[in-house]
């Protein structure tokens, strides 16, 4: 940790630790690499083990973890129990959810699957905070309203499967 002597610091000073590992074995573009390795069959798998010797090494107060939401689905079920195994074994209290950016006011639809760790008697578990922008009614008119669609298959997809779609009318 010369970095840190560098600045005055020690490793005791960080009381966040905030990252991931790099998203594309966890994408779902990875799905169509046939190729590639996915999860922790990938080549940089180990990113995410280094993750955890960090936590680790440096026992922040409060880590935060970030990465695609096909984090959490079923073929990388390994990497997501692998997050929550270590995060209990190195004492942290985790809170985890796919969030939709544009839900917080961002102007993108971008979904990211967020953990946040609290280190044990350190606080209170985190709690997402409520969204600040989703309506319902406007997402309901969106996908079931008045529609500009691309192309006639497009239109005729959506009117087949309208009730489906929008069970809400």
């Amino acid at each position: 940790m010369a970095c840190l002597a560098k600045i005055g610091m020690e490793k005791t000073d960080i009381g966040v630790l905030a990252g991931g590992p790099p998203c594309p074995a966890y994408s779902k573009s990875r799905f169509y690499l046939t190729e590639k390795k996915r999860a922790l069959e990938d080549e940089n798998s180990f990113t995410l083990y280094e993750y955890f010797r960090a936590l680790d090494e440096i026992k922040p107060k409060v880590f935060f973890f970030e990465n695609v939401f096909g984090f959490v689905y079923k073929p990388h079920r390994a990497a997501f129990d692998l997050l929550k195994e270590q995060a209990n074994e190195l004492g942290y209290e985790i809170t985890y959810k796919v969030v939709n950016t544009a839900n917080y006011g961002v102007p993108q639809i971008r979904e990211r699957f967020i953990c946040v760790g609290i280190k044990r008697g350190e606080g209170e578990k985190f709690v997402f905070p409520e969204e600040t922008h989703y309506d319902p009614e406007k997402v309901a008119e969106a996908e079931c309203g008045d529609n500009d669609f691309k192309t006639n298959k497009d239109r005729k997809y959506f009117k087949s499967n309208k009730r489906r779609i929008c069970s809400a009318e």
